[in-house]
């Protein structure tokens, strides 16, 4: 595991290098070391979640499922909101797990059936909605009792006058 990663990592870092020093432009230089590791770490990872998930050994069956989701859980403590990609590749593995499981029986060493998702929701967002909802109507409730409609009959036309708060 860990070894095909260093390997995939050099190869990388040595086709980085050459494309760097025949190019005149630095930018790349400056987000090399910050952003390559982390992501072929992350891709290593999901790699090694999908390679035990797809292994179709009869006998494997709880064993891969145990195994799967206890990497998952691991994993899904190092998703962070700001790292999308990763986020949605494990949600994308939590359906396709779930799908599977469907099928096994229950599993007597403690392999969860469903498992957590990695996108977590933002409490912010879930408690200002209902807020603003709530006062819009309010507001919108309020001017409706307050505004009265007067027709006045004049020269056999009907103009309609607002009266606010009357």
């Amino acid at each position: 595991k860990n070894k095909n990663y260093n390997v995939a990592f050099n190869l990388y870092t040595d086709f980085l290098n050459s494309y760097i020093s025949n190019n005149q432009d630095n930018i790349i230089q400056n987000y090399k070391e910050e952003c390559e590791k982390i992501i072929l770490e992350k891709s290593a990872k999901v790699i090694e979640l999908y390679e035990n998930f797809n292994n179709d050994s009869k006998i494997c069956k709880c064993d891969c499922a145990k195994k799967c989701s206890d990497l998952y859980i691991e994993y899904v403590k190092e998703c962070n909101n700001n790292d999308n990609d990763y986020c949605r590749e494990l949600e994308n593995f939590k359906h396709k797990y779930e799908e599977k499981m469907k099928s096994i029986e229950t599993c007597s060493n403690g392999a969860h059936k469903i498992l957590p998702s990695p996108i977590k929701q933002d409490l912010r967002v879930i408690v200002i909605i209902p807020i603003i909802i709530l006062t819009t109507l309010s507001f919108l409730l309020f001017v409706l009792y307050k505004v009265k409609l007067f027709d006045l009959p004049i020269n056999n036309r009907y103009y309609t006058y607002y009266c606010i708060f009357y």
